[in-house]
């Protein structure tokens, strides 16, 4: 499995920082971040990497990463919507 930052990784963060009544300031100052930074990532402009979401999970006290399973090899995904032609055509 691989660890990925989940897509609505700004709007936790925003809300944590309103809950904990921080500023982006104070936080990126806290992990030593550029506040321009912290800012994007607020704002979804910027997706934190694994290392800087582990560091806000930590100190907002929120999940920001989810492990996503990979499937590796050559079989057939199981989970793949699209209809290919033979799945349509039938033959006799």
């Amino acid at each position: 499995a691989e660890e990925e930052v989940v897509t609505d990784y700004a709007e936790r963060i925003r809300k944590a920082i309103k809950d904990l009544t921080l500023n982006v300031a104070v936080l990126a100052e806290k992990l030593n971040i550029k506040y321009s930074v912290m800012n994007n990532i607020v704002h979804g402009k910027v997706m934190p990497d694994i290392k800087l979401a582990k560091k806000l999970e930590k100190e907002l006290n929120i999940k920001l990463i989810e492990e996503v399973v990979v499937e590796t090899g050559s079989g057939k995904n199981k989970n793949n919507d699209e209809l290919t032609l033979g799945d349509i055509v039938e033959v006799d």
